[in-house]
This record gives structure tokens, sequence and C-alpha cells, in this order.
């Protein structure tokens, strides 16, 4: 009844704005998604997903300047096991402002709130999610452009509060456009997660009074992860309708203080509740193949490769017994999707495989993952 609720509202907020001096839109999608490994471990679990979005935007607009207020919803249905379905509600507002002759300098703002809802057993996934992110895009030079921003996320678990978490993240972007067609991107990313709820740590001394009692003190503290990201991408334009794009990244721990949990009711075993990178560091490296076919068909081919060097997590065999102090995966994968648009109608029409490998020293997360995706998506903009 909720979730019916949030629709009506927001169909009864397009009606009533509709006359006024903003633009409103709609975007529906329907995806089908099947998994041969959800949980991706050896249990090679098999599911098929099937996805239906709604998003709804409303826009006033300046001659510079531009307001959007949004809501967007999703449910996510699992075939076989049907305890896993949950939906996922965000709204929030989106602010654009261009700046000079030129309008060349873009500032960007916007906040929203999020929030997933799961059933029964899976209510461990429940969470909410405050976010606020500023940008600003400007030039430097005739074939250069900065970019800068911050974000701030509030993420609140339901059912584990341990793992609430506040997280800093400010970037630094520069990019390059040469007359060779080739575009480098250079990028710095610096982020800090911190834990909401603190780890008490608790001394005892000897006491000096007539039974010689203990006396005991607690101190608290708030563990983090601050982490740097460097990132390289170089797109270069090969024929018309031919594009490459080469790219790595390195992520580095500066402080490490992470939290797992290695069983809950056994829904989650030996893996993190979110699978973030702050749980984890190393290099990874792209490359990605874009070629417009015939029809205005879009393809797309990628390869990655990714070593994830998790931080204080021992590595186990089947039986739970822990074989090294460190856990250590190889990640490769290819992804393949064509897409189609068409433009008269307002829909397009999409296909998508991945194939995925993860190598481990711990036994659990040895496994492949084959996924196979079909999505269909429509817009509509009024008049």
């Amino acid at each position: 009844m909720k979730l019916v609720r949030i629709y009506n509202a927001l169909f009864a907020f397009i009606i009533l704005t509709s006359s006024g001096f903003g633009q409103w839109s709609l975007q529906t999608g329907l995806n089908g998604k099947y998994d041969d490994n959800i949980n991706n471990n050896y249990l090679q679990m098999k599911d098929k997903i099937t996805s239906l979005s709604l998003t709804g935007l409303y826009t006033w607009e300046t001659d510079n300047s531009a307001t959007e207020m949004f809501y967007s919803g999703s449910l996510n249905y699992y075939n076989t096991t049907i305890d896993r379905t949950f939906h996922y509600h965000s709204i929030g507002i989106d602010y654009n402002h261009l700046y000079g002759e030129e309008q060349e300098t873009h500032l960007n703002l916007g906040a929203s709130y999020n929030t997933r809802i799961n059933r029964n057993d899976y209510t461990l996934y429940d969470h909410a999610q405050i976010s606020a992110f500023g940008t600003l895009k400007f030039p430097v030079g005739e074939r250069f452009a900065g970019m800068t921003g911050y974000s701030f996320t509030y993420l609140d678990m339901k059912e584990v509060p341990d793992f609430n978490y506040i997280e800093h993240a400010a970037f630094f972007q520069l990019k390059s456009y040469l007359p060779t067609r080739t575009t480098i991107i250079l990028q710095t990313d610096l982020g800090y997660k911190m834990y909401t709820t603190p780890n008490i740590d608790t001394s005892y001394t000897a006491g000096t009074g007539r039974w010689g009692e203990k006396n005991s003190s607690s101190t608290s503290s708030y563990p983090g992860v601050t982490q740097l990201i460097g990132m390289m991408r170089i797109g270069q334009a090969i024929v018309d309708g031919t594009g490459l794009s080469l790219s790595g990244h390195y992520i580095l721990n500066l402080q490490s203080e992470s939290r797992y949990i290695l069983s809950y009711d056994g829904i989650v075993s030996g893996d993190d509740i979110f699978d973030d990178q702050y749980s984890y560091e190393g290099p990874s490296a792209n490359i990605t193949l874009t070629q417009l076919l015939p029809a205005q068909v879009v393809l797309k081919m990628t390869a990655g490769l990714q070593n994830r060097n998790y931080l204080l997590r021992p590595a186990y065999d089947l039986l739970g017994n822990e074989i090294t102090d460190k856990r250590i995966d190889t990640r490769k994968n290819i992804f393949l999707s064509a897409e189609k648009n068409f433009e008269e109608l307002g829909f397009s029409l999409g296909l998508s495989y991945e194939y995925l490998l993860n190598s481990s020293n711990d036994e659990y997360f040895n496994y492949n993952n084959n996924i196979l995706g079909i999505s269909l998506r429509y817009e509509y903009y009024s008049s």
C-alpha cells in the first residue's frame, strides 16, 4: 500500500504542475535478468530477476539555470528466492547553473533521500540513505577542462546499526581534448568512511579500597577508512562510429578500520552486506570498444581485470578454518551490450551479457558468473 500511495502522489503532482511554466517527464523500464550465481559464491545459486522502474521529473528552466525535482522507484522480483524481492525509492532535487559569457562554467548541486525495503528474512538489507553533492566544471585553457566536487552520504541500516556510516568524498578531474580526436582524463578521489556506532574498549585497574576491587574505564572510538583513488582514462575515436577507451584505477587505503560480518542467520555468509570499495584496495584496468552498427544499434564490448586486497579480513576454507590472515581476490569480467533507440516512438531496447570469474584464496569466493539481460525503456516528455 505504501508503494501505491507513492505512485499516486507522484501522478497527482504531475497533473497539478503540468499546466505551469515547467516541464515534466516520465521514464518507465522493464528489465529481465537471468543470473546463474546471484550470491557471487561457490554455491552457484540461480535465479531470474524482473525489475520494474518508474522515474518522474519536473523541471523549471531559465536562461542559464534549471531546477529539477524527481522521484525514482523500482521493484525487483526474484522468481526462485521470492523472499529476496525488494523495492527501492528515491526522491530528490537537482540544481544546475551556467556561468560566464559563453556559459562554460557549470555548477551542479543536488540532494536525495533513498530507502530500500525488503521482506521476511532479507530485511537485514533494509536501509535509508541521505545524500548531498556539489560539482563545478570549468574551462582550463583552449583544450582543457577541469571539474571538482564533494559529496556527503549518511546510511542507516535498520537491523544492523553497526554498519551505519557517514561518507565524505571529494574529487578533482582534468580533461584534455587533443586534435587527434583523443580525450585524456586524469582524476583523483579522496574518500573517508566512518562508522557511526563506536567501538567500546574496556580496561581494568586494581582498586585501593578495603576489598581491593578492580576499577574499570571505557574508551570509545569510531572506526573508519580513508581512501585515495587515482584514475586515468584515454578515449580514442578510431573512425566514424567506432571508439576505444582504456582506463586504469588504483585504490590505496591510507587508514584501514573496516567491519565485517561472517554470518547472519545463514543469509549473509563470509561477505560484506554491501560490496563497497572501502573494503579493499588494489589496481584495476578496463578496455571498452564502442561500435555504431547499421540501424543505429550501439554495440559495446568491455573487458576488465581487478585485484582486490581486502582489509583486515582473513581467508577461510569451506569448513570455516582460517587459511591466511588476508583475503585476496582477482576478478576478470567481459561485458557485451547492444541497444537500439527508437526515438520517434520514445522507447529503447537493450540486450546484455556478462561473464565474471573470481579467483580467491578464500574457497567460498572461488566462482564464475553468467548474467543475461534484456531491457525495455520508455520515455515521455510534456510539450
